[in-house]
């Protein structure tokens, strides 16, 4: 005769326990909603950087989390996630070759928060300027306008912005 403590029955075959439907339904949901619970009260920060211009995403974009979350790049579809101790007060920054850098204060809660970047490539005015040189390479001498329009000269077109005068 089997009893409680032993798992097997008299003819040595184990004894099988089976739930009722009914049973198997309420665990397998308990079993998920303390698996959503545990992963809810967990604060995080997701996000996705995404290029102003054009709207794609831009993949392997430098992301920091300042104070102690440290910095990582995005994946190729430019999506990040740091996981975060504790709510608070936080500075995003965010930095891609070619773009305008990004930094924004978040404050983040209880529950995972998602944010949506946009980055915009800067404008930056851009001129020429004309510059004369006498056709000797042997002159050093200096020329203004008047000077330059009257000797024969090469001419010399470079583009600089307004921060190299």
């Amino acid at each position: 005769m089997a009893d409680a403590t032993d798992s097997k029955s008299v003819g040595g075959n184990p004894m099988r326990v089976r739930l009722s439907p009914r049973a198997s339904v309420m665990l397998t949901s308990l079993f998920l909603a303390l698996t959503q619970l545990a992963v809810a009260q967990k604060p995080a920060l997701r996000g996705t950087i995404l290029a102003a211009e054009s709207g794609d995403p831009l993949g392997f974009s430098i992301v920091s989390l300042h104070p102690g979350r440290g910095q990582q790049f995005t994946d190729a579809a430019g999506t990040f996630t740091f996981e975060i101790a504790k709510a608070g007060n936080y500075l995003l920054s965010v930095r891609q070759i070619g773009y305008a850098p990004f930094d924004t204060q978040l404050v983040i809660g209880d529950r995972a928060t998602s944010v949506h970047i946009t980055l915009r490539i800067p404008v930056l005015p851009i001129r020429a300027t004309r510059h004369c040189a006498p056709s000797s390479t042997n002159s050093r001498k200096t020329l203004d306008a008047t000077s330059c329009l009257q000797t024969p000269t090469r001419s010399v077109t470079r583009w600089s912005s307004p921060t190299e005068n």
